[in-house]
């Protein structure tokens, strides 16, 4: 008779690791593109030290929404479904991530292109808030008894 609860812990690790692998991925544009891009085309450009420290403010918004958005969905995936609020979260995460592409500069739109900046990145780390809560809850409950904590562990490592 074949494996299958092996098979399925292996399943469960390699896709949290491509999630947490893109979600680093993410990280790292966001802590790296603030400099170079958005300090030029999305905040006023008055002062160079005022326009960086703006450009890296929505990177930090994303970090503390997280808590809240972990919170929010944990709750919701218990009450309605792990599938639902993964499906929610990745059309949330994904559509933010595009729709910040397409923000304009800040010379086509004036200040709306920060508060939209804002608004978005805040959606996102919202919805990246929910992965951390998803991943850590479900990876125990699909494994074998007694591999618990390498999951939990591998949720926060992988």
């Amino acid at each position: 008779m074949p494996d299958f609860a092996g098979r399925k812990m292996n399943d469960v690790l390699a896709a949290s690791l491509v999630g947490s692998a893109l979600g680093l991925f993410d990280d790292f544009l966001d802590g790296a593109a603030p400099a170079p891009v958005f300090n030029n085309f999305k905040f006023p450009t008055n002062s160079m030290l005022s326009s960086t420290l703006l450009a890296h403010s929505p990177f930090v918004l994303g970090f503390v929404v997280r808590p809240p958005g972990a919170t929010h969905f944990g709750s919701l995936g218990d009450g309605t479904g792990r599938k639902q609020v993964l499906i929610y979260k990745l059309l949330m995460m994904g559509s933010a991530t595009i729709l910040i592409g397409c923000v304009p500069t800040y010379a086509t739109i004036g200040t709306w292109a920060p508060v939209l900046l804002f608004a978005l990145r805040r959606t996102q780390g919202f919805a990246r808030g929910a992965e951390f809560a998803d991943a850590s809850s479900s990876q125990p409950k699909t494994v074998v008894a007694g591999d618990q904590a390498q999951a939990i562990g591998s949720a926060r490592v992988s």
